[in-house]
């Protein structure tokens, strides 16, 4: 999560909001993917009367932090922003938005602070919304767009479905945020086509026995050639089961 000035982010809120049919986010979820401690996650929950407001983090260390945060509002009933509003409903959870069993098929609304962020994982960012976003929904990244079109690859294993995506972007905001020295330029994505289908899919279980069958077979046959794939599926399998 970056540090974006509250204002900055009401007004993101307020504009996306305004792009809509119906124009309100009661009933709705918004999703910060990287959410950091939560702080907009927190923010947004004080705007509106969503549904949920829902954050993911893949660091332990900081989703703990934001837990902690989380469960001192609950306790203390803490309002933020010196406001009267009810909090919506808040969910933290650790996950990796590139596991395609990981479901964010019901959120509305995602924010993404991408300034910092590599191509190869703005990327990743545009095929996993790509897999599951649902059409009419919108993504906020700062500093830089997701690429607009691709190509959404099969999932081994699974029935997970693979085909095409593709974005637009229907506003550029310029706004506040101290990691970018003063200024951040946020982007606006619709998402016109994707994968999306309504279903939470449930990643299929091998055996220890089936897991190290694959595994040889995919060594004699040199069909293993991606290592830095392999070892990404290590460490995500590890994250998943903790």
């Amino acid at each position: 999560m970056g540090n974006l000035t509250f204002h900055f982010f009401a007004s993101l809120l307020e504009r996306v909001e305004s792009l809509q049919t119906n124009k309100s986010w009661e009933g709705r979820i918004f999703c910060d993917i990287g959410a950091g401690a939560g702080r907009l996650v927190f923010s947004a929950a004080a705007l509106y009367n969503w549904k949920e407001c829902r954050g993911v983090e893949i660091l332990d260390s900081i989703y703990d932090h934001s837990i902690n945060i989380l469960n001192s509002i609950e306790k203390n009933g803490s309002c933020l922003f010196n406001s009267s509003q009810k909090l919506s409903n808040i969910v933290l959870k650790k996950g990796i938005f590139t596991d395609p069993y990981f479901y964010l098929g019901d959120v509305n609304l995602f924010f993404i602070f991408s300034s910092c962020m590599q191509t190869d994982i703005l990327d990743s960012l545009a095929v996993s919304l790509g897999r599951q976003a649902k059409p009419g929904s919108y993504i906020i990244t700062t500093d830089y767009s997701l690429p607009l079109n691709g190509t959404v690859p099969p999932v081994e294993d699974s029935d997970g479905i693979y085909g095409s995506f593709l974005f637009e972007i229907v506003d550029v905001i310029n706004g506040s945020c101290e990691v970018t020295g003063g200024e951040s330029t946020a982007y606006i994505h619709l998402v016109k086509e994707s994968m999306y289908d309504g279903k939470v899919r449930t990643r299929p279980t091998l055996s220890p026995s089936e897991e190290a069958y694959k595994l040889v077979t995919e060594l004699e046959s040199g069909t293993l050639t991606d290592t830095k794939k392999f070892i990404t599926n290590v460490y995500n399998n590890a994250v998943r089961e903790q």
